[in-house]
């Protein structure tokens, strides 16, 4: 989803929140030129449309 523009990290481990932090603040640069270009490159209309997709296609296993 990120396309590379983000640090992942486990939200209930210190260890890799703290990792993550080092690893984003390492090169803000990169990390900023990549999240700029990510965005560049989805819109609100994209972002519905998967919503959608996802809402359906969890409301079709439920039935």
């Amino acid at each position: 989803m990120a396309g590379g523009a983000a640090v992942l990290i486990d939200p209930l481990s210190v260890e890799s929140i703290a990792a993550g932090l080092s690893e984003a603040f390492a090169d803000v640069e990169q990390l900023r030129t990549k999240s700029l270009a990510r965005a560049s490159s989805v819109s609100w209309a994209d972002t519905a449309t998967a919503t959608m997709r996802a809402y359906q296609e969890v409301l079709g296993r439920r039935s």
